[in-house]
């Protein structure tokens, strides 16, 4: 998951480009990820922001996060 700015969830980079529409059936009341910090506030205001707007968000996502998305790619090709 990459986020950016204020996002509390994001996207990896090729997601970001379509994030998964089956998301948008879900309400959850928390967020937990495989790493880092989960979401427990307002879980579900965050991930429909982060369906709403993470294309928009893409080229920001890529800037910052790119060397580790390839990386992440390779190793996960291996």
């Amino acid at each position: 998951m990459v986020t950016v700015d204020t996002e509390r969830v994001g996207f990896f980079l090729p997601a970001r480009l379509r994030p998964p529409s089956v998301l948008s059936d879900v309400s959850p009341e928390r967020i937990i990820l495989g790493h880092g910090s989960g979401v427990f506030d307002d879980a579900n205001e965050a991930l429909s922001d982060a369906l709403a707007t993470d294309w928009r968000q893409m080229f920001q996502a890529f800037r910052s996060s790119w060397r580790d998305q390839l990386r992440a790619g390779l190793d996960a090709m291996r």
